[in-house]
């Protein structure tokens, strides 16, 4: 199973770069990275491919963090060392740097970069409603204040990953929920999360209290039980979603077709307030 690719990365910021300004071209990011576009066209659509020390270099000129960038050089030794022992090397550090435990509904990081604005995961849980219309693009279009445009190509994304389907004219998801994997620098879910977040702060300001759960909780802790907290945050989360999935079940359809289901979003947020200067002392 693919557990992550370096050119995912490169076309997610290049991507990032078009949203920012939309004459932003390959041609552009090819002379960014010190690249021809020729090559760079080759790289990405996997005609080609990069040593381990032009990833080095390439992980410089993006702004990768130190974690993003060993998994961005592991990935280009894993593809592409001459040597099978070079390349053995580079699986065994993706796997080591990814932490890899995949479950039946984990989304590998190569499909989550496609697939990372927040809408994508609305719109499988929103197919899973019992009043949805899972033949309607401008249904899921209403529903989450997307343009049809949107709505549609998120929908197209999702069935090129593998997340949903299409069953007699009707859009359906593949699984009940999915996760990506725990602790694992990426671009796209650092996008992903930063999207949630705004999400909320529209929240706070527009939902009634009723409607929605926003609370925070500041107190010191020692560095040594933060992965145990993480841990626990975790095991909050999926006892969450279990106990939420059987309350579903458990309901009839008639009462569903009275009830009206909502779309909702859990965050959890566990950092420090320190400065880093004051951490590192």
């Amino acid at each position: 199973m693919e557990v992550y690719d370096y050119r995912v990365t490169l076309e997610s910021e290049l991507n990032r770069r078009q949203r920012k300004n939309p004459k932003y071209s390959l041609r552009s990011f090819a002379r960014d990275l010190k690249l021809s576009p020729s090559f760079l066209c080759t790289v990405l659509s996997k005609k080609d491919g990069i040593s381990a020390s032009k990833a080095a270099e390439l992980a410089v000129k993006l702004g990768l963090n130190l974690p993003a960038k060993k998994l961005f050089v592991a990935s280009a030794e894993a593809l592409h060392a001459r040597s099978e022992r070079s390349r053995k090397r580079g699986q065994n550090s993706l796997l080591k740097l990814a932490k890899i435990s995949f479950g039946p509904d984990e989304i590998t990081l190569h499909s989550f970069d496609i697939v990372a604005d927040w809408y994508h995961m609305a719109i499988l849980e929103l197919l899973s409603t019992h009043n949805a219309q899972p033949n309607s693009v401008a249904w899921v279009s209403e529903k989450l204040n997307l343009s049809v445009l949107e709505a549609q190509s998120a929908l197209e994304r999702l069935i090129k990953v593998g997340l949903l389907k299409i069953n007699n004219g009707n859009f359906e998801p593949t699984c009940e929920s999915s996760t990506t994997l725990d602790d694992v620098p990426s671009v796209a879910i650092k996008r992903y999360h930063r999207q949630l977040l705004e999400k909320a702060k529209i929240a706070l300001d527009e939902q009634r209290v009723n409607e929605r759960e926003i609370s925070s909780l500041t107190l010191k802790f020692s560095s040594s039980d933060i992965a145990r907290a993480q841990e626990m945050i975790r095991d909050f989360q999926n006892s969450f979603t279990a106990e939420f999935r059987k309350n579903e079940a458990n309901s009839s359809l008639s009462d569903k077709n009275v009830e009206q289901e909502e779309v909702m979003c859990l965050n959890v947020q566990f950092f420090s307030l320190l400065s880093r200067e004051s951490r590192k002392r």
